[in-house]
């Protein structure tokens, strides 16, 4: 007697309900549609991914001569900075030839006609407060020949607002760079690592003529010195191994353990050598 033919696996399985299979084509649909709008954001602005720099003072070069850490404000309020730098007759000299309250209104009213111009989603823009407002560093070499401002190769380097970060991140195309041109006449020149800026139509102080200028994660990097932008670039994206934080004697000053809102350090030593080796008398 024959046996009859047992039914296929395949035909054993029940067929997949409508629902499921609608399910699984919305589940495609969306991940192609993150995939494109992470495509998207990330060729106009920056790859949402790529996280932040964790410590603002790991990218000061260990051969910076001085350094100041804390925000914008606590900078200029600070004794050291208002005394013993912006009182020196260098800088009054200096903000005088910049003209400095002048170009602040007129700052204040380039915010205004951006923001009117910029979309929904970027609008709103704060120079100060997106800009300078969260957490800064300053850094540079100390000028031990006297006969310009007390630092003569100085960087900032400042964490960005998100909105600030996004509005940045558009200088990568030239189209944005065209605009900024338009608008300012600084002309801006794109390299691998940081971006030349002319501010010879702008006639600035000589030391100022050309700047540096690098958007590293949310960290913008600006300085008169190619060098030691291109170095506190290099140490932000490895994380700051050999930063200044890690020499002994500064160590102290950036230690994680510090919760002092303002932090200054400077190679008075070096900055004496200096000095001898300029003819000039050694600090005290």
């Amino acid at each position: 007697m024959t046996a009859a033919p047992r039914p296929s696996s395949a035909a054993a399985r029940p067929a997949p309900s409508r629902r499921r299979r609608w399910a699984v084509r919305v589940a495609v649909a969306l991940v192609l549609l993150a995939v494109v709008a992470w495509g998207g954001f990330t060729w106009l602005f920056y790859d949402p991914f790529e996280g932040r720099v964790p410590r603002l003072d790991r990218v000061i070069p260990a051969s910076a001569g001085v350094a100041l850490r804390g925000s914008a404000e606590e900078l200029l309020a600070s004794a050291f900075v208002r005394d013993r730098v912006l009182a020196r007759t260098e800088f009054q000299d200096l903000f005088a030839s910049w003209n400095l309250e002048e170009n602040l209104r007129r700052l204040d009213q380039e915010q205004e006609r951006l923001n009117a111009r910029l979309p929904g989603f970027l609008s709103g823009v704060d120079f100060r407060g997106d800009f300078l407002g969260r957490e800064t560093v300053l850094f540079g070499s100390l000028d031990p020949t006297g006969g310009g401002p007390v630092v003569a190769r100085a960087v900032v380097a400042t964490r960005l607002a998100p909105r600030a970060r996004m509005l940045l991140s558009t200088l990568k195309h030239g189209f944005a760079r065209r605009r900024v041109e338009e608008s300012s006449g600084a002309k801006i020149t794109r390299f691998p690592l940081v971006y030349e800026i002319d501010l010879a139509a702008l006639g600035p102080d000589p030391l100022w003529t050309t700047c540096w200028g690098a958007l590293v994660k949310d960290v913008l990097v600006l300085g008169n010195d190619r060098a030691l932008v291109t170095e506190a670039v290099r140490l932000a994206t490895v994380g700051g191994g050999g930063s200044l934080p890690y020499r002994a004697d500064a160590g102290m000053a950036f230690s994680e353990s510090s919760g002092a809102p303002l932090r200054a350090w400077a190679d008075v030593a070096r900055f004496g050598q200096d000095c001898s080796a300029a003819g000039r008398p050694s600090p005290g």
